[in-house]
């Protein structure tokens, strides 16, 4: 999967191959603020974020 930005479903998020080194970062289309982080390691981590005063924040 070579996209950056798609809707998270589960039949997409399988789709999604592991880098080769570093990480790569996703984000949904539907909810703005989700991404997922896929790492070379094999993890795939989820962060939603939200501006709080001008700035932005990981939760």
């Amino acid at each position: 999967m070579n996209k950056d930005s798609f809707h998270f479903t589960h039949s997409e998020l399988i789709k999604i191959t592991m880098p080769k080194e570093g990480q790569v970062k996703y984000k949904d289309d539907k909810l703005e603020g989700l991404v997922l982080i896929a790492s070379y390691g094999g993890s795939k981590t989820f962060y939603y974020g939200k501006k709080i005063n001008a700035r932005y924040k990981l939760k």
